[in-house]
């Protein structure tokens, strides 16, 4: 269904249609409430003179939510999603909006109260028996606190915007001819010849001194921190050990109305006050760290910031903790002593791959002189010699970074690129053979000819919201995000 409102809808304003059906908390406040909302409107940017409140933020956030969960057939992946950057990402769409209505309506662009009205009358999700039914219209709006005229008004914005991006569509400019040269170069093919040079075939050459080991040690602290950790006290009760389940609820409310100390609410349920080890924000595989509730509460303003009691925490079914901060310990840098092997590895496999450009700069310069120093040298070192014959630029066969410099060098020509694994690859290109693009059936050549208008509008909208944002004072308040 959501994907039938999708094609029948364009814009931003289809995902509040499909908010109407699926998630109307997110117009009436409730995912506001959820994340703290009593400052549902405080300001988050400003975009010339027009703000964007945190409550509008909220509601494409969760849009943005609804489409990744589809993606994902009705749920997310825990953890596979940065919340932070969803939110910026979601920021910067609403800028975007902003700026572009704020462009159209200096146009004086312009959509009928009759193409409104259609547009509304043919959207599915006001449909009853087949036809468009005013009722249910109003309905779905009011539960929604929205009123008519404010949502014909998103419509009519998303109308003039997308009269607009038609009108950049069709203006964007391909050369005939376009889709063969992108034929030949996609489908050229190209032989050639690498060999990696990992740090690990010079470590030996290495030597490290105890002042160079702390010097490195002082200059790259950072990079061996302790996390920021906090020891909890906790009550742990289950449902089925009690005589009477209504406890768990007094608990929970004594926790909240003493929250400067845990002993009132154990005393409800007759329970210990106990205590944890160190905990981390990563958690851990067992004991309190493996239930992400604990943790997330551990670290949460309340606790960790004020030292009140949690809210009732269930873990699993009747299985329930009230925790509180009894020890906080800050990020810090571990002791030398402790990371003394760990730093001297990295300093040594860095030295080591300071060795190995060296080594590729001093091997290109002899294999442009004489193309068998490649393969000699790899007899002598050990290493292996990668022989590509006929490869495309879509090679996924070897590293992406080697296909890219053996597409980037002239017949003949040799470079070094370096990988991710502490490698450097010195690549030699063979022989170049051009893309034929005359075998091509016109259907095929057409739809290339579309995928290239497309990826040009794509580029110049992106170069037209570049430049409207250097026209336009966008603020950006991050506390608030």
């Amino acid at each position: 269904m959501l994907q039938a409102i999708r094609d029948g809808v364009k814009g931003w304003i289809a995902w509040v249609v499909i908010g109407l059906i699926a998630l109307p908390f997110v117009f009436m406040g409730g995912y506001d409430y959820f994340t703290g909302g009593t400052d549902r409107d405080a300001v988050v940017a400003k975009v010339g003179g027009e703000e964007i409140v945190r409550h509008e933020l909220n509601r494409a956030v969760e849009q943005r939510r609804m489409q990744l969960r589809e993606m994902f057939g009705g749920d997310l992946p825990e953890g596979a999603f940065d919340e932070g950057a969803m939110r910026r990402e979601a920021l910067q769409g609403l800028i975007d909006e902003r700026l572009l209505h704020k462009f159209v309506a200096d146009q004086n662009l312009r959509v009928s109260d009759e193409e409104v009205a259609r547009t509304i009358r043919n959207q599915q999700i006001f449909h009853e028996g087949g036809q468009f039914s005013r009722d249910r219209y109003r309905t779905l709006l009011n539960q929604n606190r929205l009123t008519p005229e404010e949502y014909e008004e998103m419509v009519r914005q998303d109308l003039l915007v997308g009269q607009f991006e038609d009108v950049m569509r069709r203006s964007s400019f391909v050369a005939s001819g376009m889709a063969e040269r992108y034929l030949k170069l996609d489908r050229e093919q190209r032989s050639f010849e690498y060999l990696e040079l990992t740090a690990e075939l010079f470590k030996d050459e290495v030597e490290i001194t105890e002042s160079e080991l702390e010097s490195y040690y002082e200059e790259h602290k950072d990079e061996y921190m302790a996390p920021e950790a906090v020891k909890l006290a906790y009550i742990e009760v289950r449902e089925d050990e009690l005589d009477d389940a209504a406890k768990i609820d007094n608990m929970a409310n004594v926790a909240f109305e003493r929250p400067e100390s845990l002993e009132p609410a154990a005393e409800e349920v007759g329970a210990d006050i106990r205590y944890s080890d160190w905990i981390t924000q990563e958690g851990e595989s067992d004991g309190l760290a493996q239930h992400s509730a604990i943790v997330s509460a551990a670290f949460s303003e309340d606790v960790l910031e004020y030292g009140y009691n949690s809210d009732l925490i269930e873990v699993s079914g009747g299985h329930f903790f009230v925790v509180r901060k009894a020890e906080h310990r800050e990020a810090e840098p571990r002791p030398l002593s402790d990371v003394e092997q760990e730093v001297r590895e990295q300093l040594r496999l860095e030295r080591a791959l300071d060795l190995a450009r060296q080594e590729a700069e001093d091997l290109i310069a002899s294999v442009e002189e004489d193309a068998e120093q490649l393969s000699s040298f790899a007899e002598r070192v050990g290493a292996e010699l990668f022989a590509v014959d006929g490869a495309r630029r879509s090679d996924v066969s070897h590293p992406q970074s080697v296909v890219r410099e053996a597409f980037r060098l002239g017949e003949g020509g040799v470079g070094k690129v370096e990988l991710d694994n502490a490698t450097v690859a010195v690549v030699r290109l063979a022989e170049v053979e051009p893309g034929d693009p005359d075998g091509v059936e016109d259907q095929e050549l057409r739809q290339v000819q579309r995928d290239i208008e497309q990826m040009t509008s794509r580029a110049d909208m992106q170069a037209f919201m570049r430049a409207l944002r250097d026209d336009v004072s966008v603020k950006i308040n991050e506390q608030r995000l």
